[in-house]
């Protein structure tokens, strides 16, 4: 019998995901963000690398009827650009489990090659929502009185700041990114494609991936810094909150500092998605190297 997700512990791997990344498929992806960037004819768009990343991507992925995986944290370093029709293999192996403020969280190491070249490194920090995992938060909050807050520090407005496009969000978008690939059950059915097992995880609504904010933040470094990034970028962004259906979604960044290394110039920056009120959703940090020339 295969072992649920959320019962996967430190040192346990994942089963590996195989596949080949199709121009129909880099196309798909390339809509649900209103992307029209031509170097994505021929390359995979970075953001759809880092989509094969979840954990539900896994042929091993499993959980109870109810019960829903949600990436809460991740950090990401990219190797090299991949041409569109390349196969790709995903790794995961589980480096940590704990238990905070009542929520399971389980912390993954992920590795994605091509032709057993090293593309992309995330880690990934994922909490389980709904089913026994609803009950006993609910339960939690009510034994400590706890109120939801999130302690955001202040960022500095000094630097460089560059607005990325405005991004809104419908179900259809939603569905194209979070519902796998188009066939006789599509769109999958989740929390950010189907409203009836959003209302039973505790949502109450469909709300996008987080996955689909960090694209957005990607497709603004890449358009900013060029190749420089997919070669030799990474990010690190926490998700502090939900979008869905109607809202809209800014990615944004400030520069904040110049350095030279022995490999050559890093850019550090600021970065974060807002919606259409100024809330933050997402915020994280990112570096860029450009190497010298030889």
């Amino acid at each position: 019998m295969k072992k649920r997700s959320d019962k996967i512990m430190k040192g346990e791997m994942y089963e590996v995901l195989e596949l080949r990344v199709s121009k129909s498929m880099n196309q798909q992806f390339m809509r649900s963000l209103d992307c029209v960037d031509k170097r994505y004819e021929s390359v995979i768009h970075p953001g759809l690398i880092l989509n094969f990343c979840s954990i539900t991507q896994s042929p091993s992925f499993s959980l109870e009827e109810g019960v829903s995986a949600v990436a809460a944290k991740f950090q990401s370093t990219f190797y090299r650009e991949v041409e569109v029709g390349s196969r790709l293999s995903v790794a995961w192996k589980v480096l940590d489990v704990y238990e905070r403020r009542s929520r399971l969280y389980q912390v993954c190491q992920v590795s994605v090659t091509s032709s057993g070249s090293l593309i992309l490194e995330r880690k990934i920090t994922n909490t389980f929502i709904g089913g026994v995992y609803l009950e006993r938060r609910v339960k939690w909050e009510k034994e400590t009185a706890y109120r939801r807050s999130i302690p955001l520090s202040e960022f500095p407005r000094q630097g460089y700041e560059i607005v990325g496009v405005k991004r809104p969000l419908s179900l259809e978008k939603m569905q194209l990114y979070s519902g796998g690939v188009p066939g006789p059950l599509w769109p999958a059915r989740n929390i950010h494609t189907d409203r009836e097992i959003s209302i039973r995880s505790g949502i109450g609504r469909p709300v996008a991936s987080g996955f689909m904010f960090e694209g957005y933040l990607v497709e603004l470094l890449t358009c900013f810094f060029g190749e420089h990034f997919i070669r030799n970028g990474t990010t690190q962004v926490v998700a502090i909150d939900m979008a869905g259906d109607g809202d809209t979604v800014i990615p944004k960044m400030v520069l904040k500092d110049f350095s030279l290394k022995d490999r050559g110039n890093e850019i550090e920056a600021e970065i974060w998605c807002e919606n259409q009120y100024g809330n933050r959703i997402m915020i994280g940090k990112a570096s860029v190297l450009s190497p010298r020339e030889k």
